[in-house]
C-alpha cells in the first residue's frame, strides 16, 4: 500500500517556552481504489480486478469506470465492449464525467452497440457538463465535423478551448487547427462563450 508521508518540522518556539522544535509525522494512507488505480498504472491486472471488484459491487464510480475501461481496451480480461458500456452506464449515472464521455466514444465508433450520433452527442454534451475535458473536446469534434449537428467552428473552438484550459493537448492541437479557418471576430466571439460558459459553471453554453 502506498504512504504518504508529511512531514512539518515547526520553528523554535523560544516565545513559548519549547527548548526545540517538534517534529510531527502524519502518514495518510491510501485508499482501496488508489491501491487498484496504481495496480492498473503498474500493469498488474490480475492484482487490480482483485481490488476493483468489491469497489464496483460497493458502488463506486471510479470503480466502475476504471472497470469498464478494462473491458474496453481488453486489460487483464477478455475485450468486452457490451459489458464496458454497462459499467460506464452505472458510473455515469453518479455522474462520472470520464464515464459519459466513454458511452459517447462507443456511440461515436458503434462498439458494443449501433453506432448513433445523435446519441454520442448526447453523451458527450452530459460528459461536458461536468467539465469534462474529454467531454469537451468530444463535443467539439461533433461541432467542427458537422456530426450529429449542424457544423459550427465558433462553438467546436469554445468546447476545445474549454477543454485545452484543462490540460488537454489534443484539444489545444483542434483548437489551433480550427483557428486557421477562422477569422479574428470569430475566434473573439469563441473565446467569449467560452468565458461565459465557465462562469455560468456550464449552465450557459448556448
Amino acid at each position: 500500500m502506498r504512504l504518504i508521508k508529511l512531514v512539518q518540522v515547526t520553528l523554535v518556539l523560544a516565545i513559548l517556552g519549547f527548548p526545540f522544535a517538534p517534529l510531527v509525522v502524519v502518514e495518510a494512507v491510501a485508499g482501496p481504489y488508489e491501491d487498484a488505480e496504481a495496480a492498473y498504472d503498474a500493469q498488474n491486472y490480475a492484482k487490480t480486478l482483485k481490488d476493483l471488484n468489491p469497489l464496483v459491487h460497493a458502488g463506486n464510480d471510479k470503480a466502475q469506470y476504471l472497470l469498464g475501461r478494462m473491458y474496453a481496451l481488453g486489460r487483464g480480461v477478455t475485450q468486452n465492449y457490451e459489458e464496458a458500456l454497462k459499467l460506464y452506464r452505472l458510473a455515469g449515472a453518479q455522474g462520472n464525467g470520464d464515464a459519459l464521455n466513454s458511452i459517447g466514444n462507443l456511440y461515436a465508433m458503434g462498439k458494443g452497440v449501433t453506432r448513433d450520433d445523435n446519441e454520442a452527442l448526447k453523451w458527450y454534451r452530459l460528459s461536458a457538463a461536468q467539465g469534462n475535458a474529454h467531454g469537451e473536446h468530444g463535443l467539439g469534434n461533433m461541432y467542427a465535423s458537422g456530426t450529429g449537428v449542424g457544423k459550427d467552428i465558433v462553438r467546436a473552438y469554445m468546447w476545445y478551448s474549454l477543454a485545452a484550459a484543462q490540460g488537454n493537448t489534443t484539444a489545444v492541437t483542434s483548437r489551433d487547427f480550427r483557428a486557421a479557418e477562422m477569422t479574428a471576430a470569430q475566434i473573439a466571439q469563441a473565446k467569449a462563450m467560452a468565458a461565459k460558459c465557465k462562469a455560468s459553471n456550464y449552465k450557459d453554453c448556448g
